[in-house]
């Protein structure tokens, strides 16, 4: 390969090589590769080995095949046939554009290498990076160096990206971030893969998504787990150590499906767990129901518990009950359903060998209520009242019996349990 001073040095003692708009003569690895359409300056020269170099300067214009480079440089070499082109160099062909500083083409292997501001397009999407390189024969071209690449729908830049024309099938690697256009969702994750027919992403490496429901631009919520696959601009499935949180609203299960078009997102494994300032609910799964950017409903099936904070405002009146810590209340069943209006929770319903336990601070008694369909309904922030199916019964303790006998809730269930055939009956 030949510095520029020794290249101007060169076109200074050679002589034409062939005339503009012919092919080179033959030569003796085999006719050069490209038809010349314009150039400046032609040459050919042989050095002491007698190994030939054609040398094209100053607006080169040359075709191969049904490609087409532009450049103010070329030099091919018949003993590896390959060529170099140079400063400003534009290929395009029936399927793609590319643009670069320097261009090495290998014509047997049908093999290319860029280098310096690599852009290129083609089949609707397009990338860059410092370095690039292309291989005919499978459709492949890969960037690297602060590489990128988009289509009409979203944007990945990475360390390294390969995109497939064969299967439209784009993978990147290192530092991958992804921006989807329309919803202005991002991504970051170690490496991702991209079926641009279906339209599916594959994020791995820990992957972290920030989405937006439809209609919202302002107020995220934000998705990590082990793997996580976006399917077009509506579905999300997240898998291993999933953690979903929103404002103050968290997450955690083992799995998650999300579809944003309803709003729904169903949670298996972990178990799940919601953890909201108000409440806490688990289950062996729950799905969350959300519109309007709000919170409607959430539902959690098998071994359900739901736990709701007191009212921490209350103040304590000067009383022995006042080294008491409030403490919240608790309901349990086969199945939860908590409903949620604009200004928080509205109603919980329990079904299936429920128990409800509520408590509104450390200065009330306890209700303490069992039954096969239990309903608390809440009212400015307090539950309001209770509404017990299928041979509800309970009982209430006055705040002196719960400071004597009371440390915990759940401690207490087994001795409120004891004593609740002597307790009213609630139908």
């Amino acid at each position: 390969m030949f510095a520029r001073d020794s290249l101007l040095l060169l076109c200074l003692l050679t002589t034409p090589a062939f005339p503009h708009g012919s092919a080179p003569a033959d030569s003796a690895a085999g006719p050069v590769p490209f038809r010349l359409e314009r150039a400046d300056q032609s040459f050919k020269k042989s050095d002491s080995s007698g190994a030939v170099v054609y040398i094209l300067q100053g607006a080169v214009d040359v075709r191969h095949g049904e490609s087409r480079i532009l450049c103010d440089s070329l030099l091919y070499f018949p003993s590896g046939n390959w060529f170099l082109c140079l400063d400003s160099v534009h290929l395009t062909d029936p399927e793609r554009e590319l643009r670069c500083d320097s261009l090495s083409y290998y014509v047997e292997r049908d093999y290319y290498r860029a280098a310096g501001s690599v852009r290129w397009s083609g089949e609707g999407v397009s990338g860059l990076g410092r370095l690039g390189e292309y291989r005919r024969d499978r459709g492949l071209i890969r960037l690297e160096g602060e590489a990128a690449a988009w289509d009409s729908l979203r944007r990945i830049d990475a360390d390294e990206l390969e995109y497939e024309s064969n299967t439209h099938v784009l993978r990147a690697l290192g530092r991958v971030r992804m921006l989807e256009f329309a919803s202005r969702s991002t991504a970051q994750a170690a490496s991702a893969v991209y079926r641009k027919d279906s339209g599916t992403v594959l994020l791995t490496g820990r992957p972290e998504i920030a989405y937006f429901e439809k209609g919202d631009s302002v107020s995220p919520y934000h998705l990590v787990s082990d793997e996580l696959r976006r399917y077009g601009p509506d579905s999300v499935v997240a898998v291993g150590r999933v953690r979903l949180w929103r404002d103050s609203l968290t997450v955690t299960a083992d799995s998650l499906f999300h579809d944003l078009r309803p709003g729904v997102s169903y949670f298996r494994g972990g178990p799940p767990l919601v953890v909201d300032p108000r409440f806490t609910l688990r289950g062996t799964t729950i799905d969350v129901r959300t519109a309007g950017h709000k919170l409607r409903r959430v539902t959690a099936l098998g071994a359900a518990r739901g736990e709701f904070n007191p009212d921490s405002t209350a103040a304590a009146p000067d009383s022995a009950q006042s080294s008491l810590a409030p403490v919240g209340s608790w309901i349990t069943g086969d199945s939860l359903e908590l409903y949620f209006g604009d200004s928080g929770i509205d109603s919980l319903s329990a079904a299936g060998a429920s128990r409800s336990y509520f408590r509104e601070n450390a200065q009330t008694g306890v209700n303490y209520i069992l039954g096969r369909r239990i309903r608390l309904v809440w009212e400015s922030g307090l539950i309001d009242r209770v509404q017990v199916e299928g041979g509800g019964r309970g009982l209430f303790l006055q705040p002196d019996s719960v400071a004597r006998s009371l440390g915990r809730p759940d401690s207490a269930a087994a001795g409120i349990d004891s004593a609740q055939g002597a307790g009213p009956q609630i139908h």
